[in-house]
């Protein structure tokens, strides 16, 4: 089974080298990585050459029209479009994976043809004791560390947890029911796309004992933690419901997406109401009723409105 690997790259001159070749040393024998250059104005795009003219055979190099900035999500896309595997996975330039990488996942999709996609582990690496600092405190991995349903994974996922980027492989087949990433979003575009995988596809746990990449923090990344990204994970949560709507599935099923999306909604709202971020509490409730209107045939929304408006 062939594998491609999606590679974009924005401006990651001190880690392109470093991600590739990690892919190379995995040693999969069918193996086709895509760096996908979306414009940099450093030296990536040079060394994105370097690495493809060290292994043709394997390397492939894309650029957008006139080498334009479009962003992350439809980076990706050309990735995938011009990909040519009967599985896909990916690995942001700042990542890598290791060795062992693929081994779990593509054993379990080569035995199980009804398995869409096989999910795993990251470890958090940071680059300094300042990307540290910037980090949620205690957090070493990323993803779920006990094998979760199938029927459950959706559910879990509108809780706020994810996988990373790097450590998903799935089948092409999965993306003609799903589509491809979001353009509109820059932000919490993976969890959008993993959404719609999890509602539609057959998603299992891999082997979850140990990592299979590193997930690179350093004080540039373009994902830095922060309450505030609720907003964007509220956006990609309700653009994921109208996406559900249209594609009809069950009442049932809509049903609980409905009550998942405004309870991580609340907690966002009650989380920043009792650390005092007021502000916050404010801008999560206004943009969800806006967002989300069924939260506003909810005592919960009103009573902690009126938390709120008396300073609680």
């Amino acid at each position: 089974m062939k594998l491609s690997v999606v590679v974009p790259a924005f401006n990651c001159e001190p880690y392109i080298r470093r991600a590739v070749e990690s892919l190379l040393e995995t040693h999969f024998q069918e193996l086709e990585i895509l760096i996908v250059d979306d414009g940099s104005t450093d030296q990536t795009l040079d060394l994105a050459k370097c690495l493809h003219r060290e292994h043709p055979e394997t390397i492939r190099l894309l650029t957008h029209p006139g080498g334009q900035n479009c962003g992350v999500s439809a980076t990706r896309n050309l990735g995938l479009e011009c990909s040519t595997g009967e599985l896909l996975a990916f690995l942001d330039a700042d990542d890598y994976v290791y060795p062992d990488r693929f081994e779990s996942a593509i054993s379990i999709l080569q035995a199980n043809a009804d398995v869409d996609g096989v999910h795993q582990l990251s470890e958090i690496v940071f680059a300094n004791e300042e990307a540290s600092r910037q980090w949620w405190k205690g957090q070493s991995l990323f993803g779920f560390e006990q094998p979760e349903s199938p029927d459950e994974i959706l559910y879990s996922l509108l809780g706020g947890r994810c996988w990373s980027t790097s450590a998903i492989v799935f089948r092409r087949s999965l993306l003609q029911r799903t589509g491809v990433f979001d353009s509109r979003f820059r932000i919490c575009e993976d969890c959008h796309l993993w959404f719609r995988m999890a509602a539609v596809g057959n998603i299992v746990s891999g082997d979850l004992s140990r990592p299979v990449s590193a997930y690179w923090r350093h004080t540039d990344s373009a994902f830095q933690p922060s309450p505030r990204n609720r907003i964007q994970m509220i956006n990609a949560m309700t653009a994921f419901y109208s996406w559900a709507q249209a594609n009809t599935l069950s009442n049932g099923r809509m049903d609980r997406i409905r009550r998942c999306i405004t309870d991580y909604i609340f907690r966002g709202v009650e989380q920043a109401r009792l650390t005092g971020d007021r502000h916050l509490a404010w801008t999560l409730a206004s943009h969800s009723m806006v967002r989300c209107p069924q939260i506003l045939l909810t005592r919960r929304l009103y009573g902690n409105l009126a938390r709120m408006a008396l300073g609680r």
